[in-house]
């Protein structure tokens, strides 16, 4: 049965909070008992003190045979009937011995019966604080055995725990190798005994990211560009001549049925159906083609939107001026994966001549543009492992990583209409690799990464290594795909890691970058990650309201963030509370 290292921690914790919170209670009820016991014993010395002085006082009225009417008399009377008051308001036991009627009878009785009596008082007082003497000296031999007992099991859980975290690093660490070999086309040894539930989710990963890469191989081997744009560019350039087309893209479908637009290259100007349009393949005509695995023509695009079905990608197209659409699906082991479109800005252009023509081209391609894709859910599947491990360690939830990448691609889509240095193949790669912006969490110690309360110097200075040790975890794989590909993957992933901890103003980590020093991605992300660190609930604080976090990043603007980029957040409140599901 595998055991999972997250409810082994909570279990741990819970326990050692239980043995704390007891100990904590023998403590309080040990600190009661004593102040208890001196309030009683106060009363007992002085009891002690008054009987000594009665007695002394009824030897002396024996001795000089003091009349019954004596005023000594009357005082020692008295003194008794405070005595049993007192000891009777505080519950004290031996009350007992001064009755009502020894009272009332106090001076028609002998003094010689009454010193006796007196005496055997005296003898009980002194026993009875012997006793309770005793009692407070085994009460306390007890708390102390049981604080030492506690404190013994407390030792034992702590070194269970890291004995188990040392396990689940070194399968982790072995992980990490194994993902080298993956990159280097080496073999891994997959017959692994799963111990917890993160190591099974994290191998498994691995795993999948072993069969991607077989297929993989053969796919760049057949040939490679920078980006899909650059594939786009040259399928039109090599074709253009031979099949009519004006506008070229990629779509493929997800794991959760969206078909998503990936990239697009036009030679009508403005491109408005833009990388990340996103729809249900079940609300969309090409549900049908998935199916049938058939190309299709739609030579009327305007009588077709009208009059039979009216679709937002279709009226984004004709606002770009496509009039004819040649759709082909992608398919790979016998599955649909996506769709290359050949689109024209004329009517009734394309014929089965056409479609003939597009088969042989995606036939020949197909691998080439597949090849793209793979490597995305590689490095998706690989960021997925990575921040899954991450999730087992920290206080992070999965909510806050997918927010923050939809907040961070949000932002960077916005600031596209303004800076023409933000491509698609940008805001996409800002998407998938923003959930890495804490991957080096995994090298900080637990005792620092889940303090509930506020860090030591000593220990936000070991925190702020999170930032170099996850730079040093994806330089390495990018410097394995680089001597593999020559291809750069992960540099967005670096410039997210390394820049969304730095400020604006430099007065931010690890290396004190300012302005437009620190990287575009680490800018975008800061804003993104610190919004959601302030909408959240943590151990040391509560959550801010969406005004108030709103607020507070309007307020850093030009020190802690830059202020283009918390114009643009400023800009989307709309979308940011559709993110966070408080938009009505």
């Amino acid at each position: 049965m595998i055991k999972s290292l997250k409810k082994l921690n909570r279990t741990i914790f819970l326990l050692a909070l239980s043995i704390l919170l007891i100990s904590f209670f023998v403590f309080f009820f040990s600190f009661f008992q004593f102040n208890e016991n001196e309030k009683i014993n106060i009363v007992i010395d002085e009891n002690i003190s008054d009987v000594n002085s009665i007695i002394s006082n009824l030897y002396y009225i024996r001795d000089n045979e003091v009349s019954p009417g004596d005023k000594r008399l009357e005082d020692i009377l008295n003194l008794l009937r405070e005595i049993k008051n007192q000891n009777q308001n505080l519950n004290i036991e031996y009350s007992f011995y001064i009755t009502d009627s020894f009272l009332k009878d106090f001076n028609s009785q002998p003094v010689e019966d009454v010193i006796n009596e007196i005496s055997k008082y005296a003898r009980y007082i002194r026993d009875y604080k012997q006793e309770r003497i005793d009692q407070a000296f085994q009460f306390n031999r007890f708390s102390l055995v049981f604080l030492m007992l506690s404190i013994g099991v407390l030792t034992v859980l702590v070194t269970y725990q890291r004995f188990n975290l040392n396990n689940f690093f070194e399968k982790i660490n072995k992980g990490v190798k194994d993902i080298e070999h993956i990159l280097s086309y080496k073999k891994i040894d997959k017959k692994i005994d799963y111990e917890w539930q993160e190591e099974k989710i994290f191998i498994k990963e691995i795993e999948k990211i072993d069969e991607e890469m077989k297929i993989n191989k053969n796919l760049l081997e057949i040939g490679r560009y920078n980006s899909m744009y650059e594939l786009l560019k040259e399928i039109m350039d090599t074709v253009d001549s031979k099949l009519p087309i004006d506008r070229l893209s990629f779509a493929f479908i997800d794991t959760t049925g969206n078909v998503i637009a990936e990239t697009a290259s036009t030679k009508l100007g403005n491109i408005f159906l833009d990388a990340g349009f996103a729809d249900k393949l079940d609300n969309s005509s090409l549900k049908e083609l998935v199916k049938s695995k058939e190309y299709r023509i739609i030579n009327d695009l305007e009588d077709h939107y009208h009059n039979k079905r009216k679709s937002e990608a279709t009226r984004l197209l004709l606002k770009e001026g496509i009039r004819s659409n040649l759709t082909a699906p992608i398919e790979f082991s016998d599955k649909v994966v996506g769709f290359i479109f050949f689109a024209s800005s004329k009517k009734n252009i394309y014929s089965q001549y056409h479609i003939n023509l597009a088969k042989r081209i995606v036939n020949i391609l197909k691998q080439n543009i597949f090849s793209h894709y793979i490597v995305q859910q590689i490095i998706a599947s690989t960021s997925n492992g990575f921040v899954k491990l991450v999730e087992g360690k920290d206080n992070e939830t999965g909510d806050h990583i997918s927010r923050v990448a939809n907040v961070s691609g949000l932002i960077a889509k916005k600031l596209s209409f303004i800076n023409s240095d933000i491509t698609p193949k940008f805001i996409r790669e800002l998407y998938l690799f923003a959930p890495l912006h804490d991957i080096g969490k995994v090298g900080i110690p637990d005792e620092i990464l889940l303090k509930p309360g506020k860090l030591t110097k000593e220990e936000y200075d070991i925190m702020k290594k999170h930032v170099t040790i996850g730079e040093n975890i994806i330089n390495d794989m990018n410097k394995n795909i680089e001597n593999l590909s020559d291809l750069s993957l992960l540099n967005t992933a670096i410039n997210i890691i390394s820049g969304h901890h730095e400020k604006f103003d430099g007065s931010g980590y690890p290396r004190g970058k300012k302005g437009k020093n620190i990287s575009l991605a680490g800018r975008i992300v800061a804003v993104a990650d610190v919004f959601d660190a302030l909408m959240s609930k943590r151990p040391y604080k509560d959550a801010f309201s969406f005004e108030e976090s709103f607020n507070l990043i309007k307020k850093g603007s030009g020190n802690h963030f830059d202020p283009e980029i918390v114009e643009m957040f400023e800009s989307s409140i709309k979308e940011v509370k559709e993110i966070y599901g408080l938009y009505n």
